[in-house]
């Protein structure tokens, strides 16, 4: 049966209603229904609900169709979480035994019957799956992270991607590769990023130890209220220190050239001022490797009005902070006072425009400065250690991962304009330590594109804010981030704006 008698058998009566495949590339909903069909059991096809209402486009009610795709949803994530653990011989959680749906309350059992009741029972419920998910997470991550101190081939293990044939053969036999691509980014197993140079737009699959450990920290309500357990904050700080101490290790070489191997890094080594992977003490020694200058010009090096990104990374930016809640930080409650920890530096920045640089660990992990001029305060502020990958960021109503997270900041008055800027460096899951360059000083002047510290592992974020009318941000990377709502490869060193006063 090809796909388009599938869409004709599940989505509609007789064939009536049938609707083609480039309907469902150009619908997110039509995708989703698609995939909660085609991913589920094939015993399960022929014994589907009635999904007619889908295909037409009508919804028996308004409450009721949102409801019931959400709840389709959950389903399919949950499933897809459970055969990305199986995949990698990790626990997966006993949804069977976990008490999902409320028990029906009978006389005698010592609880009074009624709405309140049924609430607090479904809430119980909620718990125990909650612990169920913790459990089956805490384990996952504590396996994964133990493979940075084995010698297994990470290129096939920790470092595989998610689209790894080991874990979704059975998703790529179904659908046709661009379409899973889509979909993959729906269920947040990657991102889509437009290159800046070319203009082209590609899809990165996450690493395996990021998906798993994502996908069950983060999906679904029971699991979003477990993120403010005190609890998951402990995990994750473990899980990020064991892995730095692991890295520290010796014998974590063995893991460089798979790396190098497994994200294609081999053409960008001779740009690294140790271009031997062998020459390397330890893997975090790798990770922060330095870059030759000459590796990386900076854009118009004489113009101190020029701005430029402060990282090799995947970068937005937004004129506004309500442009970047609007479009990309959906995390309830972000304010630049919680991001600074200061409400006196945040009215500084009132109005202002922002840049949001995250590195993949892929990516040269050091941090430079995007202005000249002379850093005025570096302030530590502890926190958890959630991801900064845009699964998190993106999520609606949920964690605010940049006000959560450990993080830096250095305020810098800036040559030329003689104003302020932020330079906020944010840790983020399995990433061991934010470390400053010697020498990396308040009182001390710094040049655009110098080098300003390093991330050892995992992936991480450098956010940088400029005050109202201060910086015209490049039109490219504003139209990508608001009309694409997508990540620009960008490189260390590129402008990314101006001013003010110039039209440079």
């Amino acid at each position: 049966m090809d796909l388009l008698q599938t869409v004709r058998k599940e989505g509609s009566r007789g064939g009536r209603n049938e609707f083609s495949w480039q309907d469902v590339q150009n619908d997110p909903h039509r995708q989703n229904y698609l995939g909660h069909s085609l991913m589920a059991p094939v015993g399960r096809w022929q014994k589907g609900k009635d999904l007619s209402w889908y295909a037409k486009g009508e919804k028996d009610s308004e409450g009721d169709a949102e409801a019931q795709r959400k709840e389709e949803m959950r389903k399919i994530k949950q499933q897809e979480e459970d055969e990305m653990l199986r995949a990698m011989g990790l626990p997966v959680p006993d949804r069977d035994n976990a008490n999902l749906e409320p028990v029906a309350l009978r006389p005698g059992m010592g609880v009074q019957a009624g709405p309140a009741a049924e609430s607090d029972n479904r809430e119980r419920s909620r718990n125990k799956l909650s612990d169920a998910h913790f459990d089956a997470t805490a384990a996952a991550l504590d396996q994964i992270t133990n493979q940075a101190a084995t010698p297994e081939d990470p290129k096939n293990t920790l470092h595989s991607p998610s689209d790894h044939e080991k874990s979704h053969s059975w998703l790529k036999r179904i659908f046709p590769y661009d379409s899973l691509e889509a979909m993959e980014s729906a269920w947040h197993m990657g991102n889509y990023v437009i290159d800046r140079k070319t203009g082209q737009k590609s899809f990165e699959p996450m690493s395996i130890y990021v998906r798993v450990g994502m996908h069950a920290l983060y999906y679904g309500s029971e699991q979003e209220k477990a993120l403010h357990w005190k609890r998951t904050v402990k995990l994750l700080e473990e899980q990020s220190k064991k892995m730095g101490k692991q890295y520290d290790d010796p014998a974590s070489v063995d893991h460089i050239v798979p790396f190098i191997e497994s994200f294609n890094l081999q053409e960008s080594m001779p740009e690294m001022k140790e271009p031997n992977p062998a020459k390397y003490k330890n893997f975090n020694e790798f990770f922060s490797r330095e870059i030759r200058e000459d590796a990386r010009p900076i854009d118009e090096p004489g113009n101190d009005l020029v701005v430029s990104s402060p990282a090799d990374c995947r970068l937005t930016a937004f004129p506004t902070v309500d442009l970047a809640t609007k479009y990309w930080i959906k995390g309830f409650g972000f304010t630049i006072e919680k991001l600074l920890n200061s409400s006196q530096l945040a009215s500084t920045f009132n109005n202002g425009s922002i840049v949001i640089a995250r590195l993949a660990p892929q990516d040269y992990h050091r941090w430079h400065s995007p202005v000249s001029g002379m850093i005025e305060s570096i302030t530590e502020i502890p926190g958890a250690y959630y991801t900064v990958n845009p699964q998190a960021i993106n999520e609606a109503g949920t964690l605010d991962v940049f006000c959560e997270n450990r993080r830096s900041v250095m305020i810098v008055r800036r040559a030329g304009s003689n104003s302020r800027v932020a330079i906020i460096a944010v840790g983020a899951m399995l990433v061991g330590s934010i470390k400053y360059n010697p020498g990396i000083d308040v009182g001390r002047e710094i040049r655009r594109g110098e080098c300003l510290g390093a991330f050892q592992y995992g992936g991480s974020t450098v956010i940088n804010l400029y005050q109202e009318g201060d910086v015209t941000l490049d039109e490219d990377l504003v139209r990508n981030s608001t009309k694409e709502v997508c990540e620009t490869l960008v490189k260390v060193g590129w402008r990314v704006g101006a001013g003010p006063n110039t039209s440079a």
